[in-house]
């Protein structure tokens, strides 16, 4: 019953914790900045290789994803007037990128990866103008790196450069904050992890959510292009973000090895296997064939959600079986985490495809909300552990107990009858040199008669300590019962 309540409370606070998360994200994203923002996505003339579109409204246009070798072409005029210290920000997605005012080249990044077929840009460029540009024609060249690049534009927005990087973490603020928080605790568990697993097994589990939390935590940075407040250098978003969404499925699937591995048939044991091999075989041959420059790490993606949905087929496989067969199940706190983790990925997988493959667009830019799952997750994971680790903690201490209670002599503190069985019987198994000293104790039955059973009771836990005193660098005291006392002195090593 106890129990119970214990798993009740622990939904509850998940569910509590939940809703007060989703109601602040809610709240921060109907933020409105105070500065102005210019939006860049009507009057445009798109050039897609040969083909012509004009008077295209950027936030309406679509087509079929780009792929490698494509060429994108924009025309479009800055506006008559422009902010103080203008800055263009302009999103591309695997392409290098050539930004022409008037003629003139102001940006460009990528050229050299382009010709020499390495992984290119994935992120904001950030542009900086001037105010005699305003009313200017504007000629953005993009080069298609990769297959099924996009199939939409992020909008272009022109700000004031002073303001830009307050602004963009004052929209950004919650989003930083937890991400944050989600990198310092996991560094901080897996150091505790790391010390510790050497004196348990048990701690691998911590390792385990340590080392998702700070994947997650980096691939969510990425995802929602927080790495431009570290570097201005879109190569490390391209590199970061998915190197670290395919590590991070084998540590989440590692925590869950002892309930794989020892908790069922032969099956469920080789099937984790096979799929923990398959898995790690992936990400060894992805970063590989990317440092080799044979394929770029975009290539894997669909390899990785396929990977990630067998994997998530697979944990649910194994507790449906667990409670259908009414061994231990899931708790309901990492049911809950779990279920709210798969429920943020599945709905992230189907917008990012429907983004990236058809023409429906649901925003101007695809950010990634998984990270309000994994967050409720990781916290879920690290409720299970604390709650087994106690449970575990509390069954050591009182099998220690118990064990204590079945070979100790309640009224002395030695050890009894019983432990002093079993030690000869492994003295039998292992035949040493030993001796046994026997002590009675004298005129009890008088001290008992004369002075009372206090005082009897006295008389013999003074003797005991008496004896263990003299006994305790060179042998094992016992009381056999009543007034008799049994000491083994095994062979002393040589030092």
């Amino acid at each position: 019953m106890r129990n119970c309540t214990k798993q009740n409370l622990e939904i509850k606070f998940l569910i509590i914790f939940f809703i007060v998360f989703m109601s602040i994200n809610f709240f921060f994203d109907k933020t409105n900045l105070e500065h102005e923002v210019m939006t860049l996505e009507k009057n445009w003339t798109v050039k897609i290789n040969d083909e012509l579109y004009k008077d295209v409204d950027l936030s309406e246009f679509s087509f079929k994803p780009a792929n490698k070798g494509d060429v994108f072409i924009l025309f479009s005029t800055l506006p008559k007037y422009l902010p103080d210290n203008p800055l263009l920000s302009f999103y591309t997605v695997h392409s290098d990128i050539r930004v022409d005012v008037d003629g003139n080249t102001i940006y460009q990044f990528g050229q050299d990866l382009y010709q020499e077929d390495k992984l290119n840009s994935y992120g904001y460029h950030l542009i900086p103008l001037s105010p005699e540009m305003a009313g200017q024609s504007l000629r953005v060249t993009l080069r298609i790196s990769e297959n099924s690049a996009f199939s939409s534009f992020v909008i272009p927005q022109i700000s004031n450069s002073v303001y830009y990087f307050r602004d963009f973490c004052i929209k950004n603020r919650l989003v930083i904050c937890v991400l944050i928080f989600l990198i310092i605790f996991a560094l901080i568990l897996l150091v505790v992890a790391t010390v510790y697993s050497m004196k348990s097994s048990i701690f691998y589990k911590l390792l385990c959510i340590s080392m998702f939390s700070i994947c997650i935590g980096l691939w969510s940075f990425c995802s929602h292009d927080l790495t431009v407040l570290f570097s201005y250098n879109p190569l490390v978003k391209s590199y970061l973000e998915f190197i670290s969404l395919y590590i991070a499925p084998i540590f989440v699937f590692g925590y869950f090895a002892q309930e794989a591995l020892f908790g069922g048939g032969k099956l469920r044991k080789y099937t984790y296997l096979t799929i923990l091999i398959a898995q790690a075989a992936f990400i060894t041959i992805a970063i590989v064939f990317q440092i080799l420059n044979i394929v770029h790490l975009p290539a894997f993606l669909t390899v990785s959600h396929v990977l990630m949905a067998v994997m998530i087929i697979y944990i649910l496989s194994i507790f449906i079986h667990d409670i259908r067969s009414k061994k231990v199940a899931m708790s309901p706190a990492l049911f809950f985490g779990f279920s709210t983790a798969i429920i943020f990925f599945m709905i992230d997988l189907i917008r990012f495809n429907l983004q990236k493959y058809t023409n429906i667009i649901l925003d101007d830019h695809y950010t990634s909300k998984i990270y309000i799952g994994m967050f409720i997750f990781c916290f879920s994971l690290i409720i299970d552990f604390c709650s087994n680790t106690i449970i575990s903690f509390y069954k050591n201490v009182e099998s220690a107990t118990l064990e204590k209670m079945a070979y100790t002599d309640y009224l002395t503190g030695l050890i009894n009858r019983r432990k002093l069985e079993e030690l000869f019987d492994e003295i039998d198994r292992n035949p040493t040199s030993y001796a046994v000293g026997v002590f009675d104790l004298n005129d009890l039955k008088e001290v008992n008669d004369t002075l009372g059973h206090n005082e009897g009771d006295r008389y013999i836990k003074e003797f005991s300590q008496v004896l263990k005193k003299t006994f305790q660098d060179i042998g094992i005291v016992g009381r056999t019962g009543g007034d008799e006392f049994l000491v083994i002195i095994k062979k002393r090593q040589k030092p």
